[in-house]
């Protein structure tokens, strides 16, 4: 978390400096960083996909309620970060990457406001999903990203999740090695 705000706050400075670049600032107050290139989309899309992936460790127990919430707004100060730096993209990638990140920061939101644990996980599943899109559209190279579905997951209805290594745990399982899975998409570096 120090690290991501840290880089946060080295890109602020950073675009502090140059003429014309201000500081804007969304709806609830919130600072964003503004864009100058596509490579702050990269930047921001990893750390978005960190977040992720740390809240992921955090889903299967949910027993830590107040992690989950604050690593939310972590990514939802993501994304809104990510939708300023979008205004730089060219046509069509630009309305893409902001209607998913809106998405995504809708979907965060909604699973800050919940209660129960399947609609939890339902909103965990739903943003990891958006995530890999939004990597997709930005062309992340970083790491491999796998996409894993498990049919047995959430009430038999099956669910899906991303990770870095290809034989991860299923997050919406509190019993590691009992459960069946499927790679279904990824995305390699090249």
């Amino acid at each position: 978390m120090r690290k991501g705000l840290f880089i946060l706050f080295v890109f602020a400075l950073a675009s502090c400096g140059e003429p014309g670049s201000e500081n804007i600032s969304n709806p609830a107050g919130n600072s964003i960083i503004p864009a100058d290139s596509a490579e702050l989309t990269q930047v921001l899309a990893s750390q978005l996909f960190s977040q992720y992936l740390q809240m992921k460790t955090v889903l299967p127990v949910l027993q830590d309620s107040v992690q989950l919430r604050q690593l939310s707004s972590e990514m939802i100060l993501l994304t809104d970060s990510l939708q300023t730096a979008a205004t730089q993209l060219p046509e069509p990638i630009r309305d893409s990457v902001s209607s998913i990140t809106q998405a995504i920061s809708d979907e965060l939101r909604g699973l800050q406001a919940e209660t129960d644990t399947h609609e939890i996980r339902m909103a965990f599943q739903l943003t990891g999903l958006e995530i890999f899109q939004l990597l997709k559209w930005v062309g992340y190279r970083r790491v491999n990203v796998y996409k894993l579905r498990d049919e047995n997951s959430l009430y038999r209805r099956g669910a899906e999740w991303l990770d870095i290594i290809r034989n991860s745990q299923n997050p919406y399982e509190n019993n590691p090695g009992t459960q069946q899975y499927q790679l279904i998409d990824s995305i390699k570096v090249q």
